[in-house]
């Protein structure tokens, strides 16, 4: 049960202070490694499959090894020690926090009739042009930030520390990290990307599809609509082009019965896509804190779960 404990306590830190903005966060040092990866392969393979799935593992592996030796030395030079590195790589790989302070960035802005500021600050978490938005784009787009994150920043990171501890938490970081830096579809990382944007929807598989359960009990929970968070996340997922992204936003769709998706433009190139939940009508600011809201409520059911399956795990051996 200490395990579980270690990962609340850590939780508990991500939610009451999130990511402090002059903390160096380890995420940036990963990023520093995946670059100096990427020159070291690309001299010595070219930019191609190959190279880029040496990257791939190589940024995972000395990830998961680096946080796992850390606690290792900490623990022997003193078990006291020990217990705060762990619970200082548990805290530092949740977002719970972070996510949900960046939405409501957004929201204060708009609500203020900022609507430049409110572009500005969106700019800072979705990959989307953001200058042109009207205010029902950007409620779109932060409505869609938050969904799509509460599986790879909140129940993913979860999964992986239940598993794994803080080690294999840190080895899903690096995946991520790697997806969102070249497991890209553009001349450049076409080829050299594969690898990583692959192997992160291998990651996200199963705590994706789990989020179907944790969205509609969610629902249910914070007076929305079930029933229609279920249909819609069965019905609607499929349209994404990610095997994961689309579960979460097709369920807060049919939690909120708003239309979420539609065509977005990346790089001054629109891009073509359906939405979910089209029978609902667009959503505006006040949606942006349900979905707030609905994210904090997924969380507490995935934190529920957690502590539930290790309470009976000893029971089924």
């Amino acid at each position: 049960m200490n395990h579980i404990i270690d990962i609340y306590i850590a939780f508990t830190i991500d939610a009451v202070i999130g990511d402090p903005r002059w903390f160096p966060h380890p995420v940036r040092g990963v990023g520093t490694l995946i670059k100096a990866l990427e020159s070291i392969t690309v001299k010595l393979f070219g930019r191609n499959r190959f190279a880029g799935t040496v990257t791939g593992v190589a940024t995972v592996a000395i990830t998961a090894l680096f946080v796992y030796y850390s606690i290792y030395f900490a623990n022997i030079a003193d078990e006291s020690a020990g217990w705060i590195v762990k619970i200082f790589w548990l805290w530092a790989g949740f977002s719970c926090r972070s996510l949900a302070n960046s939405a409501e960035d957004v929201l204060k802005e708009l609500k203020a009739g900022n609507i430049c500021e409110a572009r500005k600050a969106l700019s800072m978490i979705v990959g989307r042009d953001t200058e042109q938005l009207n205010e029902m784009e950007i409620s779109r787009a932060v409505i869609e930030t938050v969904s799509e994150n509460s599986v790879d920043g909140i129940i993913s990171p979860l999964f992986f520390a239940a598993i794994g501890g803080a080690p294999l938490l840190w080895a899903f970081k690096a995946i991520s990290t790697c997806d969102s830096m070249i497991g890209y579809k553009n001349e450049r990382y076409i080829k050299f990307g594969t690898f990583s944007a692959k192997l992160d929807d291998a990651a996200n598989y199963i705590p994706a599809r789990l989020s179907i359960i944790l969205y509609t009990f969610s629902a249910l929970l914070g007076g929305y609509d079930a029933a229609t968070t279920y249909k819609t996340a069965q019905r609607d997922a499929k349209i994404h082009s990610s095997p994961n992204a689309g579960i979460p936003e097709a369920a807060t769709a049919g939690a909120l019965h708003i239309s979420l998706g539609g065509d977005t433009i990346y790089g001054g190139v629109k891009h073509k896509k359906e939405l979910f939940g089209k029978e609902f009508p667009p959503p505006t600011i006040n949606d942006i804190a349900k979905s707030i809201d609905l994210m904090w409520i997924v969380t507490g059911v995935m934190l529920a779960l957690l502590a539930c399956v290790h309470l009976i795990a000893p029971f089924i051996n």
